[in-house]
């Protein structure tokens, strides 16, 4: 499991392109968070909790091939249905 914080975000075909914040080397590094549940506008900020999924192939807007490590936001589980006591 892996978390991401104050990260800047894209939306996506697939899911969420997120520009993580520089570490100790002073990189950013850019990865896709799939089937995040909501859209996001370009620059907005959010925090996920996200399984490591593998690698994520797109074509920037520059028409350059890209690929960056992916991570599954998962699915939302409905609680089951209460039971009417009787």
């Amino acid at each position: 499991m892996v978390s991401k914080h104050d990260a800047d975000s894209q939306t996506a075909k697939d899911g969420v392109l997120v520009q993580l914040p520089s570490g100790l080397n002073g990189e950013s590094k850019t990865v896709m968070v799939l089937r995040f549940p909501r859209k996001l506008a370009d620059g907005d900020k959010f925090s996920a909790f996200a399984a490591d999924y593998g690698l994520y192939e797109y074509v920037s807007v520059l028409g350059a091939k890209k690929t960056v490590d992916a991570y599954d936001y998962g699915e939302a589980v409905q609680a089951p249905a209460q039971r009417q006591s009787k």
